[in-house]
């Protein structure tokens, strides 16, 4: 009896460091976990925001392929003229106008590229 607690007690100074090792262990595995579900909350809300980002400049931006019609350019100048704006200067206001939209919507169509691509993984 005395070698069976004797060795019951060695046992149990043998598995005490293990479990201390174990709980260590599992505790940097929950600390990994963590991370992870913290950088994935953090991508979710990124793309959250882009996807907000991209809604908002296709709301604003009207469609690639409209041109305007070619009676209401005369107007326009007219409308210039009361303004103090030559046509000349209508002409390169549009035109600079026509190339910032350009510029966004090849900005909303990388934006839409990138949520398509993380979309698909």
């Amino acid at each position: 009896m005395k070698r069976t607690a004797i060795a019951l007690s060695y046992l149990a100074a043998l598995t005490l460091p293990t479990a201390s090792q174990a709980q260590s262990f599992l505790d940097r595995i929950d600390n990994a976990v963590s991370k992870v579900e913290n950088t994935i909350a953090r991508t979710e809300r990124t793309i959250t925001r882009t996807e907000n980002t991209a809604e908002r400049l296709n709301d604003k931006i009207p469609e690639a392929g409209a041109e305007t019609p070619a009676e209401e350019i005369p107007a326009q100048e007219q409308t210039s003229a009361n303004n103090g704006v030559t046509a000349e200067d209508q002409r390169i206001l549009d035109q600079a106008k026509k190339i910032e939209e350009e510029r966004v919507l090849r900005e909303a169509e990388k934006i839409r590229t990138r949520r398509t691509n993380t979309n698909g993984r």
